[in-house]
């Protein structure tokens, strides 16, 4: 998979969930760009997409591997590397990021504690700067975690977001109380596989599911 694609991977300000929201040019970001896995960790595999690091990645994590070694794995594994954008968080809040000198400019990365933000083809570093300025405001008033999420992405697109549009996003987040299993029970899972405007719809849809969840409660 080929996108312009912008990402953010994150652990909660309670430090209790991991999260992963991005959107790109592409169809269906959401199933082949982010993998969770609760307890463990969050993978972002972007520009030219390998979904085989999403396995690998995580399953690294697992055997106690830092993300920094994970990184080297990866790389080990696939001749076309320099292609690729990877950000990768583990469960304690260690991050890293992957940028290829082959990933259409502007590429980059904001690696900070707790988060990490990747992007490439995108109108400058702005894009990444404004969701990490979003995700640390948000944070420290208590932002819904995946609320949140989506909030950085709709700053990243306020700040010129990729060059060539956004057709399709997605969000996931997973407390660390939820079993790690081959198909995670995740918090939310909520994506738009098709949409000239797919970031604001995904907010619509997030706060149309969170309403629906609450009424359920009742």
């Amino acid at each position: 998979m080929a996108g312009v694609t912008f990402s953010i991977v994150a652990l909660s300000s309670d430090g209790g969930s991991l999260g992963v929201a991005t959107a790109t040019r592409s169809l269906c970001v959401g199933r082949s760009v982010p993998a969770i896995a609760p307890g463990v960790g969050a993978v972002v595999t972007q520009a030219w997409t390998n979904r085989a690091f999403r396995h690998t990645a995580l399953e690294g994590m697992r055997r106690g591997a830092t993300v920094t070694e994970v990184l080297h794995d990866l790389a080990a594994m696939d001749l076309a590397f320099s292609s690729r954008q990877v950000a990768l968080l583990s469960a304690s809040g260690a991050g890293a990021a992957h940028t290829g000198e082959d990933t259409d400019p502007w590429a980059g990365a904001i690696v900070e504690p707790e988060l990490v933000l990747v992007g490439h083809d995108l109108v400058g570093p702005g894009v990444l700067t404004a969701m990490r300025d979003r995700f640390r405001d948000g944070a420290g008033q208590g932002l819904e975690f995946a609320t949140l999420l989506v909030d950085c992405l709709l700053a990243g697109d306020a700040a010129g977001g990729n060059r060539r549009g956004r057709h399709s996003a997605a969000v996931l987040t997973a407390p660390h109380t939820l079993p790690d299993t081959e198909w995670p029970e995740l918090d939310v899972d909520l994506r738009i596989d098709d949409h000239p405007d797919a970031i604001r719809e995904l907010a619509v849809l997030l706060g149309r599911w969170r309403a629906e969840e609450l009424l359920s409660d009742d």
